[in-house]
């Protein structure tokens, strides 16, 4: 990049040449007061995007990360082209860049599933603008609402599964422990169970950086959800393809901080920073969504967790003051930066990978595989799996953090505080229920549903005539008038919610098996 002054006016124009190392030396030489643009990027002008001379505000991406290399997306072509592609989360930052540069690959559908109503029908509209052509499908789906999930497949068939819903929000989730779970956890099971059972080829799961070593519930619902694909031997004996990729912050993205930074910038400050030594790994969008289709397409990856490269990681104050210098003010004068502590889950700084968890290079320069060890024998997994869930339906947040940490034996504090021993094995009706979704996952739905335990048959409902308070001998009550079912009758038949055979939540254990 190069940085010049007008004479006319307090303008800094930078141009898109280079890394941001010219600029940030720019910055350092204090050219304060000056309002900083940037003219249109080599990329940009040949996307049609921005004219050559067309000047924008300067972002923060333009300095922090360094212009990052084309990736070779030859194979994520040929990955993608002509195939049914189900993206879930497809509203979300991440969701839609991929869905972005999923729809330039041709494939012969795309179906954007998310809960998001107005982000999705948005993206929509842009993608059928672009792509006049795609067979774009939009569908509203709950990634818990199992029943739903298998419509939008049975429909619609995907050979490519590429599953990003998720909550992300580190500290709002450790308000939410069981949403947090509910949808991180027990949805991934149910986005791989449909997958398996109508004939996926692949499933991309979208993981994160919190998901090592995990401080936080977040990052421990990340970690199991990669437990569940790679652990659970049922789901990969239709041969599925499983695989996950962590991906560290994303800029730009609507969780991250600098469209808070932004607010509090135009607000006049001041800035809040959880604290002075805190760094993240940071990319961009439009980076993070390729390297995220690369390592889907490769070999080496496959059954495997593929680690992205993010380079060096970036202190947040380095951050808020670059910005702050962005905008013409120096930080401490015009912008007060305020220190407020670590919030909830938090950690000083993520890892990129874990003494128990050895890498391997690829033939990609900024993918590496995860070679994670499984600590616990399937079986275990599905007990405890089925404790998360049992827990999960009668609402106890303890039990679900406790177990959390057992599924999660390498986690830190303070989420490590909120481990229990746990003194004796849950044997309850909703264990078993859940013990027995959990271990299905073969191939062949019909085997499945010949070796399953049916529900036991409800009792005969009891008739009862209303006038004379006797019970009704009739083989067929007549309808209506003053013969009709007794609604206590029914409840005393055994059929009411808690004797059911199913958990609470309400998931059809027959389909889920």
């Amino acid at each position: 990049m190069s940085c010049s002054v007008s004479p006319l006016s307090e303008l800094s124009i930078v141009s898109q040449l280079g890394p941001g190392v010219e600029l940030e030396s720019s910055l350092s030489s204090s050219i304060a007061g000056h309002e900083f643009k940037a003219l249109s990027s080599t990329q940009e002008v040949l996307y049609g995007t921005a004219g050559v001379s067309q000047l924008r505000n300067v972002r923060i991406e333009d300095l922090l990360v360094a212009t990052p290399g084309t990736p070779d997306l030859t194979a994520a072509r040929t990955d993608l082209h002509n195939r049914v592609i189900l993206l879930t989360g497809a509203a979300g930052s991440i969701g839609s860049e991929l869905a972005r540069q999923i729809a330039s690959f041709g494939p012969a559908r795309l179906v954007l599933l998310d809960q998001a109503e107005s982000d999705l029908y948005f993206l929509h509209l842009e993608l059928i603008s672009a792509h006049p052509g795609l067979d774009l499908v939009p569908v509203i789906c709950d990634v818990t609402n199992q029943s739903r999930l298998a419509q939008v497949h049975a429909e619609h068939r995907p050979d490519y599964v590429i599953h990003a819903a998720a909550y992300k929000h580190v500290p709002l989730m450790e308000a939410n422990v069981l949403e947090a779970v509910r949808n991180n956890v027990l949805g991934t099971l149910h986005v791989a169970a449909a997958a398996v059972r109508y004939g996926a080829t692949k499933v991309l799961l979208l993981s994160s950086d919190k998901a090592i070593r995990p401080s936080s519930v977040m990052g421990a619902t990340k970690r199991v959800a990669e437990r569940i694909i790679f652990g659970l031997p049922n789901l990969h004996r239709s041969g599925t393809d499983f695989r996950a990729v962590r991906l560290g912050n994303v800029l730009g993205s609507k969780g991250s901080v600098i469209p808070l930074f932004q607010r509090q910038l135009a607000a006049g400050g001041p800035i809040t920073i959880t604290h002075p030594q805190a760094q993240r790994y940071f990319t961009t969008l439009p980076a993070a969504a390729q390297l995220v289709l690369q390592a889907g397409s490769l070999a080496e990856t496959a059954g495997s967790i593929a680690m992205l490269d993010m380079g060096e990681p970036v202190r947040i104050v380095d951050l808020a003051e670059k910005l702050i210098r962005f905008s013409g003010k120096v930080p401490g004068r015009d912008i007060e930066i305020v220190f407020t502590g670590l919030r909830p889950g938090e950690k000083l700084g993520e890892d990129q990978m874990s003494a128990v968890e050895p890498t391997v290079a690829t033939s990609t320069e900024k993918i590496r595989v995860s070679r994670t060890p499984e600590s616990a024998e399937p079986d275990h997994l599905v007990q405890m799996l089925s404790r998360l869930f049992a827990s999960l339906d009668a609402g106890n947040r303890e039990s679900v953090l406790s177990t959390l940490c057992d599924l999660v034996p390498e986690c830190v504090s303070p989420l490590r505080e909120c481990h229990r021993p746990r003194i004796a094995a849950s044997n309850g009706k909703a264990a078993d229920a859940w013990a027995a979704m959990v271990e299905s996952g073969e191939a062949r739905w019909r085997e499945r549903r010949r070796g399953m335990q049916r529900m036991a048959e409800p009792q005969p409902l009891t008739l009862l005539n209303r006038r004379e308070r006797e019970v009704c001998r009739r083989k067929t009550p007549r309808l209506g008038g003053r013969r009709r079912t007794d609604v206590g009758a029914l409840l005393a038949t055994g059929t009411s919610s808690d004797q059911s055979p199913h958990p609470a939540s309400g998931c059809e254990l027959q389909d889920a098996r």
